[in-house]
C-alpha cells in the first residue's frame, strides 16, 4: 500500500508541476529491498525513479541535477525512496533547488542512493575514503546520465547542477562520461557548488577544465561559502579552485553588493521568500580557497547574518540565487555563439 500511495503522490506532483515524464513507465514501482540492495540497478525507465523529468518544453538546453545531502538514518547508509519520508523531503527541497534554474532549460532530477548524512559527513571530514563511501549514489547518477542522453536529450546542450554531495557524485560522472567528445561537445557547464576542496588541476583527467570567467563552457564551476569570521570549516582551507559567484572572477578581487542578483532564503512553510537583491559582498580567500561572505550595509542586521559563523554550506546556493539563474543564461548564449 505504502507503494501505491508514493506512486499516486508522485503522479499528483508531475501533474501540478507540468513536467511530462514521458516516455518513461508509471505502471511499477522498484521495492525497498531492491532499493536497499545497491547490488540492484536502480530502473530509471521507472517515473518513479525520478522526482521531475521534465521532457517537453521549448527550452534550447536541458540541467541534470544531482541534489545534496537530504536524508539522515542511523540504521540505513543510503537513501531509499520508496520510504515516505525521504520520498517528500526529496519532493519539497528539490524544486526549490532546481528553480535557481527557472526558465533556463528543461529540468531532469533523478533519484539516487545517496550516503546519508551521517556517514557521508564523517568520510569527508576525516578525508576518509570518501568516493568509496558515495560510491552507490555515483554509479546510481552515471546510470541515471546514460538514460537520460539515450532517451531525452537528443544532442541539446545540457547544464550539470549538483550541490555537496551531489556535486563530488557528479564530478566523477564526468570524469567518466565526458571522456566521450560527442557527450563532451555539449557541456554548457557544470554548477558543481559546494564540492570540498576542489582541485585545481585534474590530471590524468584532462578533459575536466574549471571556469575562468562569466561565459566560457564546457568548464567546472564551484565555490564553498564562509562567514567572516570563524573557523577554517570541512570544505575549505588550502590552495584549492574557487570562482566568485558575484564578478566571475577566481582571483580575490573583491565584488560589492551591486553585483548581488538576489539571495532567497526559506519561509517557515518551506517555501522561498522573494529575492533579495544587493544583499551581500564576496571576495574569495586565496589562502583558504573559500568564498568569503558578508552583508552590505542595509543588511548588516538581517537574521541570516545572526548566525552566520565558520561554513555557510547549506547557504551556498541560496545566497547568490539569482546569479546562477543569470549565469546559466549567459553561459547558454556563449555556448551557440562559439
Amino acid at each position: 500500500m505504502r507503494f501505491i500511495r508514493l506512486l499516486q503522490l508522485s503522479v499528483l506532483l508531475i501533474l501540478l508541476s507540468g513536467c511530462s515524464f514521458r516516455g518513461l513507465d508509471f505502471s511499477a514501482v522498484q521495492r525497498s529491498d531492491e532499493l536497499r540492495n545497491i547490488s540492484v540497478p536502480v530502473d530509471y525507465s521507472l517515473a518513479a525513479n525520478w522526482v521531475v523529468c521534465e521532457t517537453t518544453s521549448d527550452f534550447e538546453a536541458d540541467i541534470f541535477i544531482a541534489y545534496p545531502t537530504i536524508v539522515s538514518h542511523k540504521d540505513h547508509a543510503f537513501m531509499d525512496w520508496s520510504d515516505q519520508r525521504s520520498c517528500e523531503r526529496a519532493y519539497r527541497y528539490i524544486p526549490v533547488m532546481a528553480g535557481a534554474f527557472t526558465g533556463v532549460g528543461r529540468i531532469f532530477v533523478p533519484f539516487y542512493r545517496q550516503t546519508e548524512y551521517r556517514r557521508a559527513i564523517k568520510a569527508v571530514k576525516e578525508n576518509n575514503m570518501v568516493l568509496e563511501t558515495i560510491a552507490p549514489g555515483i554509479e546510481d547518477l552515471r546510470n541515471a546520465f546514460r538514460f537520460y542522453l539515450k532517451h531525452f536529450n537528443k544532442n541539446r546542450p545540457f547544464i550539470l547542477f549538483g550541490h555537496s554531495q551531489g556535486a563530488m557524485a557528479l564530478l566523477e560522472v564526468m570524469r567518466s562520461e565526458l571522456k566521450d567528445e560527442q557527450i563532451r561537445k555539449r557541456l554548457v557547464a557544470a554548477y558543481l557548488i559546494g564540492y570540498p576542496k576542489m582541485p585545481k588541476d585534474f590530471a590524468p583527467d584532462n578533459h575536466l577544465r574549471l571556469a575562468k570567467g562569466s561565459f566560457d563552457t564546457g568548464v567546472i564551476i564551484t565555490w564553498n561559502s564562509v562567514a567572516e569570521k570563524g573557523e577554517e570549516d570541512t570544505f575549505t582551507g588550502g590552495n584549492y579552485y574557487c570562482i566568485n559567484p558575484l564578478n566571475w572572477r577566481t582571483d580575490d578581487l573583491a565584488a560589492s553588493e551591486k553585483y548581488s542578483r538576489g539571495a532567497v532564503f526559506w519561509n517557515k512553510d518551506g517555501s522561498l521568500t522573494e529575492a533579495i537583491p544587493n544583499f551581500c559582498t564576496a571576495q574569495i580567500d586565496m589562502e583558504r580557497g573559500a568564498l568569503v561572505v558578508r552583508p552590505a550595509e542595509e543588511y548588516r542586521d538581517h537574521p541570516f547574518f545572526d548566525d552566520a559563523k565558520g561554513s555557510l554550506h547549506a547557504a551556498d546556493i541560496f545566497l547568490f540565487y539569482r546569479n546562477i539563474t543569470e549565469n546559466a543564461k549567459l553561459r547558454i548564449k556563449a555556448f551557440f555563439k562559439r
